[in-house]
């Protein structure tokens, strides 16, 4: 996974928060259980960008 890179928005980068990015997957069952995995298998969340890519 990347850390946030210098060029994401100021908002983003001061945040604690994480950011989750995700590629469009009609199958929201789908989408949702991937999303769901990827937080089951991080541990530290504050200032990551973590992706969900379609399968």
């Amino acid at each position: 996974m990347k850390e946030i890179s210098r060029f994401a928005p100021r908002e983003v980068r001061m945040s604690d928060a994480g950011v989750i990015l995700c590629t469009y997957n009609s199958d929201f069952s789908d989408q949702a259980k991937r999303i769901h995995e990827l937080l089951e298998s991080e541990q530290v969340f504050e200032g990551r960008l973590l992706r969900v890519n379609r399968g």
